[in-house]
């Protein structure tokens, strides 16, 4: 090799490493702008709990609304960031919670045990709760 053709092969090889070397600070400043999306408070609900409830139903309310709001927002997220199967998917989580919950509205408008059926059905159920509420489908069920 002579002189010339080390001096041409030198630049192409530092050519290649600016080309790299610019590649990775995109690629950092990439990787900022995700950490400091991902820092983003995660739950609306932790900022509530000091909250004294006069009302379950209110708390319950709340509860599903912070479930539903979080929701939209990693969708926003999702959608910013070009991940459509990931906003499908939790889309399809907050639509199965909304009609689980209308479900259980109906059920408690049209049962005798009214709000505390609809109640029951929100938390995990007892033995006795399971009894109650099988009781009042079963009533609703003969009407």
């Amino acid at each position: 090799m002579d002189d010339m053709e080390r001096a041409t092969c030198s630049e192409d090889i530092n050519y290649n490493l600016k080309e790299i070397l610019f590649e990775l600070q995109k690629q950092q400043v990439d990787i900022t702008s995700l950490k400091q999306q991902v820092s983003l408070p995660v739950s609306s609900k932790q900022d509530h709990n000091d909250i004294k409830w006069k009302y379950e139903g209110n708390k319950q309310q709340y509860d599903f609304n912070c479930d539903v709001h979080e929701g939209i927002q990693q969708c926003m997220w999702a959608i910013e960031n070009q991940k459509s199967d990931y906003a499908k998917e939790v889309l399809s989580e907050v639509a199965k919670k909304i009609h689980t919950r209308n479900k259980h509205i109906r059920i408690a408008e049209t049962s005798e045990a009214g709000g505390k059926l609809s109640n029951s059905m929100n938390r995990t159920p007892s033995r006795v709760t399971l009894m109650t509420s099988r009781a009042s489908i079963g009533r609703i069920l003969k009407l």
